[in-house]
């Protein structure tokens, strides 16, 4: 990755713009830990580059969302509340951020869509499948698709999903279906998604579903599954 657009200093934005894309369904919660290695990455990057070696190699890869296979997803999923397994399940199905999912509107739900995506403003063309489209219809709100439980003015947060599928990972982890190094989160299903894709298509086929510009960045998330997680 030396060489990806004239030197190393391009590589480290490309594995921290990832950083804190693993974060963003969770951003309330980010450690203090987190927020000093963003702080140390803006304001000293020549410290940051030994800080993250030993943070990485000491604890400090709890930090990243990491992956979950088919079958892990599958024990996540069954574990969740109704709305939130169906949210995850489009997230895997499409790579859609749990954001854009949660920011659709009633009005707008068509089996074959634009979503407008909201970290980019990148617009993509999404086909729902099926069975799980039927589910967004019956379930639908007046105004959002996913509505918040106290305010149907409101869509459903992100963190509402973020609880959730934490809660189902400490179920799992328990009886020893996760790893204790697995860290899940909605993002989990965005890199799920990826892997899926690269596996049926290839480096390209990751990235068109992906939405990025640059492959190197697709590489991080097509390659999840590759992550030692002992």
């Amino acid at each position: 990755m030396a060489g990806c657009c004239g030197g190393s200093g391009c590589c480290r934005w490309l594995i921290f713009n990832q950083f804190l894309d693993d974060f963003e369904d969770s951003v309330d919660f980010l450690s203090p830990l987190a927020l000093y290695y963003i702080w140390m990455y803006k304001t000293r990057p020549d410290i940051y580059r030994q800080l993250s070696f030993l943070g990485l190699s000491k604890g400090g890869d709890f930090l990243r969302t990491t992956y979950a296979t088919r079958a892990q997803m599958g024990h996540i999923l069954a574990a969740l509340m109704p709305e939130n397994r169906l949210i995850m399940e489009l997230c895997m199905a499409t790579g859609l951020r749990v954001s854009d999912v949660l920011e659709l509107r009633t009005a707008d739900l068509r089996r074959r869509q634009t979503v407008r995506q909201k970290k980019t403003g990148k617009a993509r063309r999404v086909q729902w499948p099926a069975a799980l489209y039927e589910q967004m219809e019956q379930g639908a709100g007046r105004l959002w698709v996913f509505e918040s439980r106290t305010d149907p003015k409101r869509h459903r947060t992100r963190q509402a999903v973020w609880k959730d599928v934490k809660r189902a990972e400490r179920v799992f982890k328990r009886s020893g279906q996760l790893s204790r190094r697995q860290n899940l989160g909605p993002h989990t299903a965005r890199k799920f998604a990826a892997v899926e894709a690269y596996h049926k298509g290839g480096l390209p086929a990751a990235q068109r579903l992906l939405s990025h510009s640059d492959p190197l960045v697709t590489r991080l998330y097509a390659l999840a599954d590759l992550e030692v997680v002992p």
